[in-house]
């Protein structure tokens, strides 16, 4: 198995010691998985002094880091595209604030061998949230969304998510409203 890791916008302009293709193997005995990190920063950094010219898109600061040039904004299908690889996988859809999510009804069995039988069902609602299509929130819910990356979106059957075992403990308080936890969660993703 292989997995490859893409400069990804502040990655990328950190990643400046990459070398062009940096290879590291599993670890002796995990069979044939290797990381592959991809240093296409240059791309990336051209990507991003165009839009930064481009005055029908000016960069708009994150409100949280008064002063940071760090900068997330909307990004066109495109862009998105181009700054993140990983949505040539068709089990993700393109998302303009976010860049991609889950694709929306996926039901789909993956390999992964630290899980009892060696798979784990990774299934979406119609919204692409990591929740069961029949999921109905209790009458009075309070709601509550995950955001974040693979170890919050979880690799493994959704009742196991952080999510839904967060949901299942905050229901279970007494005299309290229930909450429904979404998981809106994606393996990939990052708030930077």
């Amino acid at each position: 198995m292989r997995t490859t890791l893409h400069a990804c916008i502040a990655v990328a302009l950190s990643c400046a010691g990459c070398s062009e293709r940096e290879r590291t193997p599993a670890a002796p005995g995990a069979g044939a998985a290797t990381v592959e990190a991809v240093d296409d920063s240059a791309d990336i950094e051209a990507l991003l002094r165009r839009r930064a010219r481009d005055a029908a898109h000016p960069p708009q600061p994150l409100l949280s880091h008064p002063g940071s040039t760090l900068v997330r904004e909307r990004l066109s299908e495109a862009d998105a595209r181009r700054l993140c690889p990983q949505l040539s996988n068709s089990g993700l859809a393109y998302e303009p604030d976010g860049y991609f999510r889950h694709a929306a009804l996926r039901r789909v069995k993956l390999p992964f061998s630290e899980l009892p039988g060696g798979v784990f069902e990774l299934v979406t609602d119609s919204r692409g949230l990591r929740e069961d299509p029949d999921h109905v929130a209790p009458a009075g819910a309070l709601l509550a969304i995950v955001a974040g990356d693979s170890h919050a979106d979880g690799v493994c059957p959704n009742a196991h998510s952080f999510a839904n075992l967060a949901e299942a403990r905050l229901s279970a308080r007494a005299g309290l409203p229930p909450v429904d936890v979404w998981n809106a969660a994606v393996g990939g993703q990052s708030f930077f």
